[in-house]
C-alpha cells in the first residue's frame, strides 16, 4: 500500500467531504510510523482541527487517535488542548480520546514551561469509570485549578 501513501496525502487536502473521508480512512488504515509521507499530513490535520465544520474536525481527531507519532503530537498538541473546550459536544467527546493518545506520546505536552511559571499546565489526573454506568464509560480530567475539570460521558 506504500505506493498509495502519497496520493492519499493528495486527496486529504480535497474541499470535496466525500474525498477527505475516504483519504482520512487510507491514512488511518495504512499510515505507520514508517511511512516516508507522513509528516506531509501536518498541516492538513492542523487546518482540520480548526476548521468550523465539526465532521472535518472529526476526521482529523480520529486520524490522529490512530496514526499519531511522537512528531504530530507533538506538532498538534494546542489544537488538541484548543478542542478539549469546544461548544460541540461530539468534539469534546473525540477529542478526549485524542488528548490520551497525545499524552502518550508525547509527555511533556502537560509539563511545566520552562521559562514562564504563567505557562504552567499540571500534569492531567484521569480517572475512567465503567461500573457506574453499564451503557457507559465516564472520562474525568482533572487539571486542577488551571482548567477545572472535564466530565464528558462517552456512551457505547
Amino acid at each position: 500500500m506504500a505506493w498509495a501513501a502519497f496520493h492519499a496525502v493528495e486527496v486529504v487536502s480535497s474541499s470535496r467531504f466525500a474525498h477527505k473521508r475516504i483519504s482520512y480512512h487510507v491514512i488511518a488504515q495504512s499510515f505507520s510510523d514508517k511511512t516516508p509521507v507522513l509528516l506531509l499530513i501536518t498541516n492538513q490535520l492542523r487546518k482540520d482541527l480548526n476548521s468550523s465544520n465539526e465532521y472535518e474536525v472529526s476526521l482529523a481527531l480520529e486520524c490522529l487517535a490512530r496514526i499519531g507519532t511522537d512528531d504530530l503530537a507533538r506538532d498538534l498538541t494546542s489544537e488538541v488542548f484548543t478542542l478539549l473546550g469546544s461548544s460541540k459536544a461530539f468534539v469534546r467527546k473525540k477529542s478526549i480520546g485524542v488528548f490520551l493518545r497525545v499524552f502518550d506520546k508525547y509527555p511533556d505536552a502537560v509539563k511545566k514551561s520552562q521559562d514562564d511559571d504563567d505557562d504552567f499546565v499540571p500534569m492531567p489526573m484521569v480517572l475512567i469509570d465503567q461500573d457506574a454506568d453499564p451503557e457507559a464509560t465516564i472520562v474525568q480530567l482533572s487539571f486542577r485549578d488551571r482548567l477545572g475539570a472535564l466530565i464528558d460521558t462517552v456512551t457505547l
